[in-house]
């Protein structure tokens, strides 16, 4: 049993790569990997985030400071989800995942 299910987890895989969902998500992804002024964006949010986790070890959630770098994140945000490439990259991602929980549907429905 358990290498049948096995062998159709990996065809189900296969399956998965060769759907048009799935190839035009892995085109954004490296379109979005190779934005250089994206993931200057995403690196500064990242290091904002670890600022942030820093000040909260000390600070109170509503204390200047962190609201300060709150907003310099959602600042961040703002500006990476305004990108073309990333709203095309969400849009495919939606769509990836709407197949995908489709194919839990039919799976889980016995």
């Amino acid at each position: 049993m358990n290498e049948v299910v096995s062998e159709l987890t990996y065809k189900l895989k296969e399956e998965l790569k060769k759907s048009k969902e799935y190839k035009q998500l892995k085109q954004f992804e490296k379109e979005l990997e190779n934005n250089k002024d994206i993931q200057l964006l995403v690196y500064k949010k990242d290091m904002l985030i670890v600022k942030l986790e820093d000040i909260l070890k000390y600070k109170d959630k509503n204390s200047v400071e962190v609201l300060m770098i709150q907003k310099e994140i959602n600042d961040c945000l703002t500006k990476i989800n305004s990108f073309e490439i990333v709203k095309k990259y969400n849009k495919a991602l939606s769509e990836f995942n709407a197949l995908l929980d489709k194919i839990n549907k039919k799976i889980l429905s016995f």
